[in-house]
């Protein structure tokens, strides 16, 4: 057995003498996306400045081969995204450079070289890719095609491989130097990455060996090298046997706190806590050269080392402490929503913000709810790593300022523009946003539930559910309560969305809407969310059973959205399509907000809407989910009531705001008396009265126009839903009853 590791530059790499690459059937897909191609073209970018020929080496990494004994050919077992990346990234080059240059036969030369007897290649993907990748990748002319390419991409490989290559040419246009011609920027690029990138090969003669080195460095990682240099580097610097002890005593604490992986990437985090930019020559040389910790050991290990580990674990962790066990808890809670976001790039000056600035909780507090908006907003945007960076660079230099300019420029840090897109995305099809739906949902959820904190934050399987099915049957009750356009419009949308703490059945998500809450959201679910309750509680009335309908959803989209805005800040004038239709007016934030109209729902049964218009009143009970709406009601706020399933049949200004039914009373023939004692046509309406929970409430109104519920006014497409009073935000619906009722609305 031999293994040989060579540093080698890529012309020596891609070159079909020494290296014939192969990577077998056995490797996992190509598999990467729009942030790791940016990366590679953002760091030869800044590697290789066009006005400076004195550029430094640069590292791309490190490949595992398989080799055979005085061939060319080789088996990849570690490396393949990157190799496949480079031969993309090189076929690019030759797409944009002119058929008659020297450049472009030479890259054909270590692409694809065809023989008079065979074709040697350069890089022979996976078997279920390869033919594609030589008719668009290797093929000259190839390229072209590929960029034109909608259809006929069997796999996710061939997909990223055509993203990747319009990033690729995209960028390589935008990114050229003003002044420069295209040609002189690209072959600026080629003789750089040929001459001054290198990559580290590690070879041997059989398959065990080779696996052995992939499993060590991908078990360990590349990091753990770093550590434990840097360890030797720093604690050898200390001067004293009992100095070295004692700070090995404190590394080794402090790698125990952490654990060995997040141990690792710590020294991550520091180094974009120091120098603000993400790393170019390697971690472990930009330590040695620019953070320099073996210069004064005793001092990074107790002013940058420790404070950073120590705080990570408490972000981590959750363990904040402080005198307010209120800010305590909500300081913590935000450390655990931002331990949810699907990337790291966040830590850095989390970390930096508690080194810097402990002592005032009410700051840290500000702090962490703004850093977790423009978390969560960026991810919801989908930023790139190197957006990311950037952003959070301009935190770690407004740290350093003091802590007001910090919690300043991390809430400007997400821009009016942003925001808008943020809410549009929000209130568009968020099931289709894989990455952030279920953050989003999870904070949706928390925002529903009593204490501001949801089971499904900590519950380790959840999952997504529609209510209205994505593909119900055609024989279905759905496909009678639903119309294909409406389901088309609202099935992925935030108000159809529920969370379930089980694995999804996929033969129950079909099921009619009465089954599925028997069998789906009920029973046998071992915790039912918040965001799941809602589905329940709204379709339940002590007299009937309601479907889920197109009001109900849109109800949904309305609370659920405006309780999102609120929760993140997001002020920007905005035009939610759930609120308003295409080419109406701009409707603001404060406008949903403010709106004096007021929806209540008058469902038939004990109650008598003729009592409602002669003794001017409208009620809710039997439980605080029907009657606690009615305290959103103030005085002089106007409302239309709905008569359920007929129409709108009145218009009112409140006078008194809600009472419980003891406090109600009415005048009959000059004289005040208890509502509950009054000769009254509605029924049973001293239930529970001495029950705040159970019993019925009352609000006094001064009706402007009323109607019987033969005249009830109804027109297609109108607001209508069974929660018993809402702020009426339907813009359509609010135009319509102003004409309808003759109410000035100027």
């Amino acid at each position: 057995m031999s293994i040989q590791a060579t540093q080698q530059r890529l012309d020596q790499i891609f070159n079909l003498a020494n290296y014939q690459f192969e990577i077998p059937s056995y490797q996992r897909p190509y598999a990467w996306s729009k942030d790791q191609i940016l990366e590679l073209i953002d760091d030869i970018v800044e590697a290789f400045p066009y006005f400076n020929d004195n550029s430094n080496d640069y590292f791309l990494g490190s490949i595992i081969l398989i080799e055979k004994p005085k061939k060319p050919e080789v088996e990849v077992v570690d490396g393949q995204q990157r190799l496949t990346s480079l031969t993309l990234l090189f076929s690019v080059f030759r797409h944009l450079l002119s058929p008659e240059s020297d450049a472009h036969k030479y890259i054909d030369d270590f692409i694809e070289k065809k023989g008079v007897r065979n074709t040697q290649y350069g890089l022979k993907v996976r078997e279920q890719d390869d033919k594609f990748f030589g008719d668009y990748i290797r093929t000259v002319g190839g390229i072209k095609n590929l960029l034109e390419k909608s259809a006929g991409l069997d796999t996710d490989s061939q997909t990223l491989l055509r993203d990747n290559a319009r990033i690729l040419v995209k960028e390589l246009i935008d990114r050229c130097p003003e002044n420069v011609e295209l040609e002189s920027w690209i072959l600026h690029l080629l003789e750089n990455i040929l001459e001054k990138c290198y990559l580290v090969t590690v070879s041997t003669s059989d398959f065990d060996t080779a696996y052995r080195i992939f499993s060590t460095i991908n078990t360990r990682g590349l990091d753990l090298q770093l550590n434990d240099v840097l360890k030797s580097d720093i604690i050898g610097k200390i001067q004293g046997e009992k100095e070295k002890e004692k700070y090995t005593k404190i590394w080794d604490q402090e790698e125990s706190d952490l654990g060995r992986k997040d141990f690792e990437a710590l020294f991550s985090h520091i180094h974009r806590i120091k120098l603000r930019e993400k790393q170019k020559l390697g971690l472990l040389t930009e330590y040695r050269k620019k953070i320099k910790p073996q210069d004064n050991p005793i001092e990074f290990i107790d002013k940058v080392l420790k404070p950073c580990s120590d705080k990570f674990e408490v972000i981590r962790d959750q363990k904040f402490t402080c005198d307010n066990e209120e800010d305590k808890k909500q300081v913590n809670r935000l450390f655990g929503w931002l331990n949810l976001i699907d990337n790291s790039d966040w830590l850095p000056p989390a970390i930096y913000f508690l080194v810097k600035h402990n002592n005032k909780t009410s700051d840290i507090k500000n702090f962490f709810i703004n850093l977790e908006r423009l978390a969560a907003g960026l991810m919801i945007l989908r930023a790139d790593i190197n957006e990311r960076g950037r952003r959070y660079a301009k935190i770690l230099d407004a740290i350093d300022e003091d802590e007001q300019k910090a919690i300043t420029v991390t809430k400007e840090l997400l821009s009016s523009e942003e925001q808008n897109q943020v809410i549009e995305i929000l209130d568009g099809n968020l099931y289709l946003q894989t990455r952030s739906r279920l953050y989003v949902l999870k904070r949706l959820d928390s925002l529903l539930a009593e204490g501001g904190l949801s089971p499904s934050f900590d519950e380790k399987v959840v999952t997504i559910e529609h209510v209205l099915p994505q593909n119900p049957k055609s024989d279905s009750e759905w496909c009678q309560i639903w119309q294909d356009e409406a389901r088309e419009k609202w099935v992925h949308r935030l108000g159809n969305l529920v969370l379930l703490s089980r694995q999804k059945n996929s033969q129950a998500q079909n099921y009619d809407f009465e089954d599925k809450k028997e069998k789906y959201f009920d029973k046998g679910n071992p915790t039912i969310f918040p965001i799941t309750v809602n589905v329940i509680r709204q379709t339940e009335k002590k007299t009937e059973q309601i479907n889920w309908n197109e009001q109900i959803v849109e109800y949904n989209q309305q609370e659920y959205l405006q309780k999102l805005l609120n929760l993140w800040n997001l002020e920007q004038s905005i035009i939610p399509t759930s609120v308003v239709e295409p080419k109406k007016p701009k409707t603001t934030k404060k406008d949903l907000i403010e709106s004096p109209d007021f929806y209540v729902n008058f469902l038939e049964g004990d109650r008598s809407w003729e009592d409602w218009q002669k003794y001017g009143f409208i009620a809710g009970g039997n439980g605080k989910w029907y009657s606690q709406t009615l305290k959103n009601l103030s005085q002089g706020d106007r409302i239309f009531v709905n008569y359920c399933g007929s129409g709108y049949v009145g218009s009112g200004i409140v006078e008194k705001t809600v009472v419980p039914v003891n406090d109600f009373y009415i005048e009959i023939n000059g004289e005040k008396v208890p509502i509950w004692k009054a000769p009254i046509q509605s029924k049973n309406i001293d239930h529970d009265r001495d029950d705040l929970d159970l019993c019925e409430y009352f609000v006094k109104v001064k009706w402007l126009k009323t109607l019987p519920k033969n005249e009830a006014y109804w027109e297609k497409g109108m607001f209508a839903i069974t929660h018993t009073c809402c702020r009426l935000r339907h813009q359509e619906t609010r135009e319509k009853l102003y004409k309808h009722f003759g109410i000035d609305h100027e």
